[in-house]
């Protein structure tokens, strides 16, 4: 999990003389304190990292925390029958998290073949489907399965990974949403503690996905969670961070447009490696 806060802040100090005053007209000289933020310290919790491995051992360098995806610990994983569970690798993730005295984000999705026959694979070798479970009550018992057993040991939840991207979600964003509502329902009464950070949006720079984030928004995806998810890929791997400020101007400008305001969780980046 690799989450930036990003905080711009401009200060323009001013002064004009109002219209239909002429040349000779005294003005009195207008001054005011200039609003000023004084840097604080950024969490460690706010960098961590993605495991990609279901041992249980976490990074050997310092981190702030771990998020748990590509660990086999996908729906499909942890559901692999209707009325049966396999909690053992995630017990051991979360285990070594807690030794390791690290917070743990957990990523839900991967949606079993049982739930969603009728939907195309996705982008792992387990099986697992891309679309909305064919019946939400199925998706209630998960959520509720999993926050139960984990009240207080997960300490913040993502509710769906890649929301843009078809090969991890193909359902439509109505569905999304009350996915996203019905899980943040069930998580805040088994353990209130917990943060939920609403799917996480990428492929940004593409039109089309920044309308699923539009959408989504105006549908009050957002009111439920606590933060908002995004991928904060750059155009190439080899750019450098600053060329992410236009992609931050832009989702900034589509939250409040549909009235909301949520912290940005930047729980990833791109996958492709500059080889130069």
């Amino acid at each position: 999990m690799a989450v930036a806060v990003v905080l711009l802040m401009v200060f323009v100090a001013a002064s004009a003389t109002p219209a239909g005053t002429g040349a000779g007209t005294d003005v009195p000289e207008i001054t005011a304190p200039a609003w000023q933020a004084q840097p604080v310290p950024v969490s460690p919790e706010l960098f961590g990292v993605t495991m990609n491995s279901a041992t249980g051992t976490m990074p050997a360098f310092r981190v702030g925390s771990v998020r748990f995806w590509d660990s086999q610990t996908r729906w499909a994983n942890l559901q692999p029958a209707r009325d049966r569970f396999d909690w053992t690798t995630l017990d051991r993730l979360v285990d070594g998290a807690e030794k390791a005295g690290l917070p743990t984000l957990f990523v839900l999705g991967g949606t079993p073949w049982w739930a969603a026959p009728g939907s195309p694979k996705g982008a792992y070798t387990d099986g697992s489907r891309t679309g909305a479970p064919e019946d939400l009550a199925d998706w209630d018992r998960f959520v509720q399965a999993l926050a139960s057993r984990y009240r207080g040991r997960l300490h913040a939840y993502e509710l769906w990974v890649q929301a843009t991207h078809h090969m991890y979600y193909s359902g439509s964003v109505e569905k999304l949403v009350e996915m996203t509502g019905r899980a943040a329902k069930i998580v805040r009464s088994s353990d209130p503690d917990a943060t939920l950070v609403c799917p996480s949006m990428g492929q940004l720079w593409q039109p089309q996905a920044r309308e699923i984030l539009r959408r989504f928004a105006e549908l009050g995806g957002y009111q439920h969670c606590d933060a908002a998810g995004v991928k904060l890929y750059q155009r190439n791997a080899a750019d450098p961070p600053e060329t992410l400020v236009p992609l931050l101007r832009e989702i900034d400008a589509t939250m409040p447009a549909a009235g909301v305001h949520p912290p940005l969780w930047n729980t990833g980046t791109v996958y492709d490696i500059p080889l130069r």
